[in-house]
């Protein structure tokens, strides 16, 4: 399963999980804000011009009370007296005043100069105040005409005429919901922040955490445990089902080991050999293996440094230099499917023992790799004997006779005694090199036979 398990590539900032759920979650919210801030505004500024509509009416009447006798007997200084009483108390609201006599004729405007645009409707509002007696408003509502009313009969003498803005409450409105808006928008950014750290935290990092331990068992590092596994929501119930998974294929891997100690009959083989995985870890070892380990305990933390002479099963034997590189040579190719029957043979000198290591790959029902057998063999006794024989060889004169006598060989001392070469030492025989040996053997065909 290695062998497919490659490196899954990071995802960038802007295409992860975390970065759309932080994004879902200030759109939504900007959403929201907007429509309630659309409405405000738009109750705002309902309420300020009905607000300003009734405080339009109740001025106008008041201002029509009060300017009476005046429009009666053109007193234009009480006039403009009561009028710029009026247009001080009810603010810049108020964007002008304009009185007429009983014929419709301007009797006193404020302010004279900025009153010219809206004249005309302001006159035809008076007029027809004038005619009807009753009350006159534009479409708008911001501009309004009354009756004035003066004697005993309460006759009609002129009218009186205003009009309004709603920009400057509206501006002080604006203003107040622009302050609120700036301090609603930073209590959002907090929010924010920790609501992407929240969900870093609760989704985005354990996901992380669960794509390492998904590599880790893709790489066959069925021992390494599952975060998350007790969490209760669907990060937990995600790390179960790896968890389950991990749990699986170590049962499957087990029973893979001992299908294979099985077919090779590691176990009742006089031969001490282990089964090792792809990353040279010990899968098992049968009961020579841990003989010969045991005699090689005291010398082997040489070679092998990390070994720690207790336990086989479970060892790492990457810190096996020669191991590793043997192994290395072996696996390329099992990999690669080019040749499944490779072998790779070494001898290792662990103190004064030679240990011949034989390792062969490792394969399963489908033919995959997934490891190798390494054998071990004490050969120390062997290559003694060999030196042995040499030493004795280097001391003796050797030659080497096939069936009819003829010289089919002899060694270094032979030759360097008949100061020639194997060619030469091929042109004698036994009957010429021992004849008249014997005396009644002068041909040598007596110690021949």
């Amino acid at each position: 399963m290695s062998e497919h398990a490659g490196h899954v590539p990071k995802v960038s900032l802007f295409r992860g999980l975390f970065f759309k759920c932080t994004m879902m979650v200030a759109i939504c919210v900007l959403l929201v804000v907007a429509i309630i801030e659309v409405r405000h505004n738009i109750q705002i500024t309902s309420k300020t011009q009905t607000v300003i509509q009734q405080r339009a009416l109740e001025v106008t009447k008041l201002l029509s009370k009060q300017i009476g006798g005046s429009v009666k007997f053109q007193n234009q200084e009480a006039l403009a007296e009561i009028s710029s009483s009026v247009s001080n108390t009810a603010g810049d609201d108020l964007k002008g005043i304009a009185i007429y006599n009983v014929n419709g004729d301007a009797m006193h405007t404020i302010p004279a100069d900025q009153m010219n645009f809206a004249e005309a409707e302001l006159r035809a509002l008076a007029q027809a105040a004038i005619s009807t007696g009753q009350e006159q408003t534009s479409p708008n509502g911001m501009s309004i005409a009354l009756p004035v009313r003066f004697g005993a009969e309460n006759g009609v003498v002129g009218a009186a005429a205003t009009q309004w803005t709603n920009e400057f409450s509206l501006a002080v409105q604006n203003a107040d919901q622009r302050d609120t808006l700036y301090i609603g928008m930073a209590v959002f950014a907090v929010a924010l922040l920790f609501s992407a750290l929240f969900l870093r935290q609760s989704i985005s990092k354990p996901l992380v955490t669960l794509i390492e331990a998904m590599q880790r068992v893709a790489s066959d590092d069925l021992d390494a445990s599952v975060p998350f596994t007790r969490s209760k929501d669907e990060i937990g119930r995600l790390a179960q089902g790896l968890d389950q998974l991990r749990h699986a294929l170590s049962r499957a891997r087990k029973a893979q080991i001992e299908t294979v100690f099985k077919s090779a009959a590691f176990e009742g083989s006089s031969a001490a050999m282990m089964l090792v995985d792809d990353k040279l870890k010990v899968l098992s070892a049968n009961a020579s293996c841990a003989v010969l380990f045991s005699d090689l305990s005291s010398d082997l933390h040489t070679v092998w440094t990390g070994y720690d002479g207790k336990t086989l099963v479970g060892a790492d034997l990457m810190s096996f230099s020669e191991i590793k590189r043997g192994s290395k040579e072996v696996a390329v190719p099992a990999r690669r499917k080019m040749d499944q029957r490779v072998a790779k043979s070494l001898k290792v000198r662990v103190g004064n023992r030679i240990i011949a290591v034989t390792i062969s790959p490792a394969h399963n029902e489908l033919g995959d790799f997934f490891g190798c057998v390494i054998e071990w063999a004490d050969r120390t006794e062997a290559q003694h004997d060999r030196a042995l024989i040499k030493a004795i060889d280097d001391g003796q004169l050797n030659i080497q006779f096939d069936k009819k006598g003829k010289v089919v060989g002899a060694n270094q001392n032979f030759l360097e005694l008949i100061e020639g070469s194997c060619e030469d030492a091929e042109k004698c025989s036994f009957q010429s090199m021992f004849a008249g040996n014997l005396g009644d053997d002068p041909d040598g065909e007596i110690l021949m036979s």
